[in-house]
């Protein structure tokens, strides 16, 4: 289940950089990369920063799952 979710967040991610033409994207996810992948991602992420799972505004999944990818996968010129 976990991984479904993660797929469909990865597709919005995907619809918005086709959509977004030349602007600022932050995210940058390599081609191949399935929900399974996103999901071990997230899973670490969350390991390194465990408060996010109680911080008032931050324990939304998706903010969650946008955080872990762009530590991931920033594009070109974005900082880590």
């Amino acid at each position: 289940m976990c991984g479904v979710y993660m797929a469909g967040f990865m597709n919005g991610v995907t619809f918005e950089q086709l959509t977004r033409g030349n602007g600022p994207t932050k995210i940058c996810m390599p081609d191949g990369i399935d929900g399974n992948r996103v999901k071990q991602l997230f899973e670490g992420f969350m390991r390194e920063y465990p408060k996010l799972q109680t911080e008032a505004g931050l324990d939304q999944p998706g903010l969650a799952v946008g955080m872990a990818l762009l530590r991931a996968y920033p594009c070109a010129g974005v900082m880590k």
